[in-house]
């Protein structure tokens, strides 16, 4: 009898910095009955138009000012959305089915969406299309927190017109394109300073029984224990309060 391929139970985005997977390999992997997962495709990080660079090129220009050229265009840009949806398809199909085998009856599959240097913003819209029963867990920290661990890392060349604007319009796409109903956001500061909380709710969220055991992963290091101090100086700190004014209240800071 051919096995059952796990659906992807929930989901965790979060933009660098934001202690992701501090969340995902130091905690909830250590979940009996959670199976974690990093998921990468470049279907959800480029949009058609970068696929086919269709900004790129003059050439592309005089035809999108040609009427006549239109529907060509359009016929080649359904073309790529449909194998963009196919890919998608076959690849969390193929990747759930690689880690069958390692999963136990009672198991539930757990993935990681990390956006990478690039900074991306994810598909959304086609990921929950596709993804109709998973849950999302959007993890969000302060913009002058991921500032400084941009710094630390010497990232983006700690530009905070960059970097801040990268946080707004990541953290927003995100908000504003997840399904709200199968979406929790969870805050770095919360998850920090009661840990034990933070994880009940999400384990609430995605319909599985608390574990403790996950707390033993508190001190994992990922990053949170960087003892290379970075401060913030106000030049630094008054362009990102203002570049991120507009989001920063949805999530309380």
């Amino acid at each position: 009898m051919k096995k059952k391929v796990p659906s992807i139970s929930f989901l965790v985005l979060w933009f660098p910095h934001s202690g992701g997977r501090w969340l995902n390999r130091g905690m909830l992997a250590r979940h009996s009955k959670i199976n974690m997962v990093e998921f990468f495709n470049p279907f959800l990080l480029l949009t058609t138009d970068q696929i086919l660079r269709l900004d790129s090129t003059e050439q592309v220009h005089k035809h999108r000012s040609n009427s006549e050229m239109n529907s060509a265009f359009e016929i080649v840009r359904q073309s790529v959305d449909y194998g963009r949806q196919e890919g998608l398809k076959r690849y969390f199909y193929t990747k759930s089915l690689l880690e069958q085998s390692s999963m136990g009856e009672t198991c539930i599959l757990g993935g990681a969406l990390p956006s990478g240097a690039n900074i991306a913003h994810f598909d959304t819209n086609l990921l929950s299309e596709y993804l109709v029963k998973t849950r999302f867990i959007h993890l969000v920290r302060s913009p002058s927190d991921c500032y400084k661990s941009f710094l630390k890392r010497k990232e983006l060349d700690g530009d905070p017109y960059r970097i801040g604007s990268y946080w707004l319009r990541f953290n927003q796409h995100l908000r504003e394109t997840l399904p709200e109903d199968r979406t929790l956001i969870v805050k770095y500061e919360d998850l920090k300073e009661n840990t034990e909380n933070e994880l009940a709710k999400i384990c609430e969220f995605c319909h599985i029984e608390y574990e403790a055991a996950m707390l033993n992963g508190i001190d994992s290091y990922y990053g949170i224990k960087e003892k290379k101090t970075v401060y913030l100086d106000s030049t630094a700190h008054d362009i990102l309060d203002k570049l991120t004014a507009t989001e920063k209240p949805y999530y309380g800071y």
